[in-house]
């Protein structure tokens, strides 16, 4: 499996599929304006790198897969 970049991915639910993915042998991006949550989540992952904005992320040819795990209201523009 390819990476897999993950919104909100300091949020339970977010964590909760970061985890998953994890487990499944993807390379885990997370994107979380709650940078406090997503450092929290990073060393149980082995994650090195997090960021705020996703779009930082997008550039990266080994992205498989986007995971949006934000509100709802946040996915149109996103």
């Amino acid at each position: 499996m390819k990476s897999v970049l993950v919104t909100g991915g300091g949020g339970a639910i977010g964590g909760a599929i970061c985890r998953r993915f994890a487990r499944d042998g993807a390379r885990v991006l997370v994107a979380d304006v709650n940078a406090e949550a997503a450092q929290i989540l990073a060393p149980k992952l082995g994650l090195t790198r997090i960021v705020a904005d996703y779009r930082e992320l997008l550039a990266d040819p080994g992205i498989g897969a986007v995971y949006l795990a934000t509100p709802p209201v946040l996915h149109p523009p996103m």
